[in-house]
């Protein structure tokens, strides 16, 4: 997940998942996140009973589940049905204390807020590296220097009531070498200009 999209997530962070209905671009961002760490959980748990679970289990695709149209013990089931009886019984037993902890009923948890929401998590941060190749400048024979950012944001929910958002842009503080625009008039011709330093920003949120 990008800096971008945890920064989307935070701002819709007090809505449910039914109340994304309207948000599309943060409805798919949360049917991704969340399938992806249920799938995650469900695959190491089922993995212990045996490994070619895990790797089955990681290859599904859990947005119906999350929906609520597909029945998800009984295609976790599904999985373990070519494996031998022992397997079998303890794949459905471990199903069975799954189900009884509420991960496999309505995983979905429609009316939840997502900044509470457990298959979030309570904190969620995140880091991106951006990398960007030499190019050539409006000076012959100059070109601007590769240049590598990281960004770094965190997400904290439900803080003494507040969201709290946290971030650092450039963490490394060098400056990019920014090829100067073609109508950039100087008498003597440039060819880079600096770019954003390291950026320090944070983000508070109170709903009332």
């Amino acid at each position: 997940m990008t800096g971008d999209e945890l920064l989307l997530l935070n701002r819709v962070s007090h809505l449910t998942p039914r109340q994304l209905a309207d948000q599309p671009a943060a409805r798919a961002l949360f049917v991704r996140l969340a399938s992806g760490r249920l799938r995650r959980e469900l695959a190491g748990q089922l993995g212990a009973v045996a490994p070619e679970l895990h790797e089955r289990v990681m290859g599904l695709d859990m947005a119906d589940e999350l929906d609520g149209g597909r029945d998800l013990r009984l295609r976790l089931e599904e999985q373990a049905k070519d494996l031998g009886s022992s397997a079998q019984k303890e794949a459905r037993a471990r199903l069975t204390e799954l189900e009884r902890s509420g991960l496999l009923r309505s995983p979905w948890k429609p009316d939840t807020p997502l900044r509470d929401h457990p298959l979030l998590g309570a904190t969620m941060a995140r880091a991106e590296v951006q990398a960007i190749g030499a190019r050539s400048t409006r000076v012959d024979g100059v070109r601007a220097d590769a240049f590598v950012a990281w960004n770094v944001v965190a997400y904290l929910p439900s803080i003494g009531g507040f969201d709290v958002t946290l971030g650092v842009r450039n963490l490394l503080g060098q400056r990019e070498a920014v090829p100067a625009p073609e109508d950039y008039d100087r008498d003597d011709p440039i060819a880079t200009l600096p770019g954003e330093g390291r950026e320090l920003y944070a983000r508070l949120g109170y709903r009332y």
